[in-house]
């Protein structure tokens, strides 16, 4: 017959303890479950898994905290000794240029729906474009939009002026 107060204090350890996440919740459940020492009714077995799991869990985050800062520090000060920091961070540049063109890419929309009829057939510009290069019109009004802020404009204008712009293109039938 299990120990009920015992049960009560591993539940309670387990949902109000230190242990915020999910997953250590479950991590921590994953390792009472199995072999529970409340079954046997003794209380004496619960505490002592919480003072051993809790000190081995602070001293293993104390010491790997400070290993960690502790090389950290050195390989930093070991790139810029060697002169590496101007590779990293032109490298990091790239990765940055290379992941704000592809989020352009994904997030910038431009719903053209004009449609060509040339005698009996009709073209949709949307697609042709998106066949030539996928994405260009996207791409075309953000380099304009670039090129606009180059000249001097103010992003506030550039909003506005492209809200007008999509309004008077959905009055007409363009977008």
């Amino acid at each position: 017959m299990p120990n009920r107060l015992s049960q009560t204090a591993m539940i309670y350890f387990v949902r109000h303890s230190y242990l915020h996440s999910e997953f250590r919740q479950t991590k921590l459940l994953r390792y009472v479950i199995p072999n529970p020492p409340y079954l046997y009714a003794n209380i004496l077995g619960t505490f002592i898994f919480i003072l051993l799991y809790g000190i081995s869990q602070s001293l293993l985050k104390w010491f790997l905290l400070k290993l960690g800062y502790t090389l950290g520090t050195s390989f930093i000060d070991t790139v810029f000794n060697s002169g590496l920091m101007s590779v990293a961070t032109r490298c990091a540049s790239i990765l940055g240029l290379m992941m704000v063109g592809a989020m352009t890419a994904t997030t910038v929309g431009f719903p053209l729906n004009w449609t060509l009829n040339i005698g009996e057939t009709s073209i949709v510009v949307s697609e042709l474009f998106n066949a030539i290069y996928p994405g260009i019109l996207s791409l075309a009004l953000v380099l304009f939009m670039m090129w606009r802020i180059k000249k001097g404009n103010r992003p506030t204008q550039l909003i506005i002026g492209l809200l007008i712009f999509g309004l008077l293109g959905a009055f007409l039938g363009i977008f």
